[in-house]
């Protein structure tokens, strides 16, 4: 291990833990974040600290002020829109890229998953299921700068809005997963496309930058 490895574990510790707690809501928006605090709470010097504000800083969800610091920064209503619109169609074209390299053993884990969501008796536990057909399809995406793409846009993202799924529309959602799960097992690129670009707009209509997708299911 290099003698910089230990320090990049410490920026990535706080880093993401800070992020989870604005993302969260933990950290409201406009919360202060003190340099002095942070560091006495996670036990590290303020340079890892520094750096992973100044990282933060960098992708939207926190605003450095000179003279003044370091403030939480929820994103915006068009914000969201905007990031939930490229999350969405990322989600789509990487259900189409995987189609063409998603394994055997895969897509039984696929199989089993889309059975627990079937099987789901709330919504958290269908959020995991969702989730986890999400993360089975984008692990076949054999595209690193794909891969960086989308987790850049996933994770300025709030966990609320990713989650904000209506158990009324459940039933379209277990249909879109199955529907895409055919596409794939057929080999089936513009399909697998389309079914996820439906299965996104059935997810989230109903929320507050849903109006901006609408084109998704066209």
């Amino acid at each position: 291990m290099s003698k910089d490895a230990p320090k990049r574990n410490l920026d990535a510790l706080v880093r993401e833990d800070i992020r989870e707690k604005i993302l969260s809501g933990i950290l409201s928006d406009g919360a202060h974040l003190s340099e002095i605090k942070i560091s006495k709470e996670y036990n590290v010097s303020r340079t890892p600290v520094r750096e992973a504000l100044c990282a933060l800083a960098a992708d939207g969800l926190i605003e450095m002020i000179p003279n003044r610091g370091c403030f939480a920064k929820t994103p915006s209503g068009q914000q969201i829109t905007d990031l939930m619109s490229m999350y969405a169609n990322l989600l789509a074209m990487g259900a189409r890229l995987a189609t063409s390299s998603i394994s055997p053993t895969s897509l039984m884990s696929y199989e089993s998953e889309l059975q627990g969501l079937r099987e789901a008796s709330s919504i958290e536990i269908f959020n995991e299921k969702r989730q986890a057909l999400n993360s089975i399809i984008l692990e076949s995406v054999s595209n690193s700068a794909f891969a960086d793409t989308f987790k850049n846009i996933e994770q300025r993202i709030p966990y609320t809005i990713i989650n904000a799924i209506s158990m009324e529309a459940k039933t379209e959602i277990e249909q879109g997963y199955a529907t895409l799960l055919v596409a794939m097992k057929r080999e089936k690129p513009e399909t697998a496309e389309k079914s996820m670009r439906e299965l996104m707009f059935a997810s989230f209509s109903g929320s507050s930058w849903s109006s901006e997708t609408t084109s998704l299911a066209s």
